[in-house]
């Protein structure tokens, strides 16, 4: 019975080495209920064997009664001493069942204590384990920190340079504009030209044919022009002053800002016109869908000249 316990506990302990530890927690429990229900059993045999030795010296008793009241000549004294070696080699007998038993509950607490060991163990490498996963993942953390400040800083460098470059752009057109306004101040009074524009106004959501767009109105002035070919330009931007490019080349400028006019010829040294107007689609804007906060100014030419150039108009354009 021991060498089978012995065997068995040891088995379990040797398969349950890398398991989980809800497992052998629950192991080490039914091991626990065992070694207690074995004493248990223990106690309950000790109480039987009372009870037996109780009993069977009453049985003594009674016999030896009646064998005297029947005239037998008994030695109380030798039958006494028989009693008491039969009980007492009942009592080693169950002595040494007892060392068996107290033996067999110790290999059982060796082995919980064993299954204590490698419980503890296996729950450090647990930790262990944890606290490596904690240092890969906070290590990834923070590369992952510093790829996104890397990236937040590649866009800022991107959108820095991409402003100065929108910048230099207007600066180039400004001074564009400023070069067509310059002109030649070697003529006589009479051979000065000059214009005015006085209402510039818009009108939205017409259609020329199949193609929706805006009329663009203009009231201007010219003076000495007689028969000279001018045109009546304009020029388009965001509200920001970022111009609008061309994609297509239909409606443009030289240097590719988005752009519509008409020529004109006036037929008097000083002529007026009361409604100049001329049509602007709004698929030529080359705006993406949304809307946009835009203006455009007029310029007046006399050839490639620039002669006065109006103040901003400005209007919103909603692209489905």
């Amino acid at each position: 019975m021991k060498t089978k316990i012995i065997l068995f506990v040891s088995c379990l302990v040797f398969s349950c080495g890398s398991v989980h530890a809800q497992f052998l927690k629950q192991l080490g429990k039914v091991l626990n209920e065992a070694s207690k229900a074995y004493n248990e059993i223990q106690d309950a045999q000790n109480r039987a064997y009372r009870e037996a030795a109780e009993r069977y010296e009453a049985e003594k008793r009674e016999s030896f009664q009646r064998l005297q009241e029947q005239g037998w000549n008994i030695d109380p004294n030798k039958m006494a001493e028989d009693a008491k070696n039969e009980i007492y080699g009942e009592h080693i007998d169950k002595a040494d069942a007892w060392d068996e038993s107290k033996n067999q509950k110790n290999d059982v607490t060796r082995a919980l204590d064993d299954i204590t060991i490698r419980l503890n163990e296996y729950r450090e490498r647990k930790r262990e384990q944890q606290l490596e996963q904690e240092e890969r993942e906070e290590e990834a953390r923070l590369e992952r920190e510093e790829r996104e400040a890397e990236i937040r800083e590649a866009e800022e460098e991107a959108r820095l340079e991409r402003e100065e470059a929108e910048r230099e752009a207007q600066l180039e057109h400004e001074e564009s504009l400023l070069r067509l306004l310059n002109i030649e101040n070697s003529k006589t009074a009479t051979e000065i030209i000059s214009s005015n524009v006085e209402i510039v106004w818009a009108e939205h959501n017409v259609s020329d044919g199949d193609t929706n767009g805006m009329n663009i109105h203009v009231k201007f002035s010219v003076h000495g022009m007689l028969n000279k070919q001018g045109t009546c330009n304009a020029y388009f931007s965001f509200h920001d002053d970022n111009i609008l490019n061309d994609y297509n080349g239909l409606y443009k400028t030289e240097t590719g800002q988005v752009a519509c006019g008409l020529p004109f010829t006036p037929p008097y040294e000083d002529t007026i016109y009361n409604d100049f107007t001329f049509f602007m689609p709004y698929n030529e804007l080359h705006l993406g869908t949304g809307s946009h906060n835009l203006k455009f100014k007029i310029g007046i030419f006399d050839d490639n000249k620039l002669i006065t150039i109006s103040h901003d108009v400005n209007f919103t354009c909603n692209v489905p």
